[in-house]
């Protein structure tokens, strides 16, 4: 599974990537993630390891995209949201460590600049359809145009198509095309607590937030990292 670490310059991502994966990396390519795997630590595994007396003891990995920041007041190139659109989780890192940053209106401002990407997207899409059945190069397909006319209408109220109504199949259609707020989004707060602020956003807005210290000062950072990570992913961990 991966995991996009995405976010603003300097919001801490290469340190929260080295965190987890136990490597520092440096990616010099501003279109493309700098790769790296990460670990789960879990006691557990190693607990029921030392109940079975298993000769190897194999964690769970997941694949860290880890995609240069970028200026708050420029936004992400379309190459960027290419490479973006290969995770399978989006995870919003959130300067939560400097005294002068508010990381709810990051939050906000991320929200929406993927939502305003996917709504051009989509009413692209639709105003091609539409030239095409009008010129006898498509027949009509009330299925696929009702979902695309759905989803735009979810992404003009400023909501990721995430929080509407699709089911499986509709759904299916949906990542087919391109679309980034379809994927699960979690915020993590970098830093050594989440704000009254940032938590009332991320409810508001139905993304859960978790919570990492990138400079690594607490012990036991990253198992709780995992836990919450997975819990709030709606992730399942599976002891085989």
């Amino acid at each position: 599974m991966k995991i996009a670490l995405i976010g603003y310059s300097l919001g801490g991502k290469s340190s929260i990537a080295a965190l987890l994966s136990g490597k520092k990396q440096e990616g010099f390519d501003p279109l493309t993630p700098t790769i790296s795997v990460a670990r789960v630590t879990d006691g557990r595994l190693e607990r029921i390891g030392g109940i079975t007396k298993s000769k190897k003891i194999t964690p769970a990995e997941f694949t860290l995209l880890d995609f240069k920041g970028v200026p708050r007041e420029i936004g992400f190139d379309e190459k960027v949201i290419l490479h973006i659109l290969d995770a399978d989780i989006l995870t919003l890192v959130l300067d939560a460590f400097s005294e002068t940053n508010r990381p709810e209106d990051d939050f906000i401002s991320l929200c929406l600049e993927f939502i305003f990407r996917d709504s051009e997207r989509l009413a692209n899409l639709s105003e091609r359809r539409a030239e095409d059945i009008k010129h006898g190069r498509r027949k009509p397909n009330p299925f696929e145009d009702s979902i695309v006319a759905r989803a735009l209408e979810l992404t003009q109220t400023e909501k990721r198509i995430s929080e509407g109504s699709f089911n499986s199949q509709e759904l299916a259609f949906l990542g087919s095309v391109g679309l980034l707020t379809i994927k699960p989004m979690v915020a993590l707060a970098n830093g050594g607590s989440i704000s009254k602020a940032l938590i009332d956003a991320c409810e508001k807005t139905h993304v859960p937030c978790v919570l990492l210290n990138g400079a690594g000062t607490d012990p036991d950072g990253v198992p709780v990292f995992w836990k919450s990570f997975i819990d709030a992913s709606g992730l399942v961990a599976f002891f085989t």
